[in-house]
């Protein structure tokens, strides 16, 4: 999965992301649940956790 970041906010009460191209899966069965073009999230910064994961190469 590649995600683009768009745009983010600095304010101080919300965090703002606008992601490009993005897959969203099932957290407990990484079961494919949609794809869209932009996703666009504004979430209280004291509560937000976007975790990352590193890809791993079939090499």
């Amino acid at each position: 999965m590649t995600v683009i970041y768009q745009f983010f906010s600095d304010s101080v009460k919300e965090a703002e992301v606008l992601m490009s191209d993005v897959c969203v899966y099932k957290n407990d069965t990484a079961e494919l649940l949609y794809k869209v073009k932009f996703q666009y999230l504004s979430l209280d910064k004291s509560k937000i956790v976007i975790e990352v994961r590193e890809e791993k190469n079939e090499d």
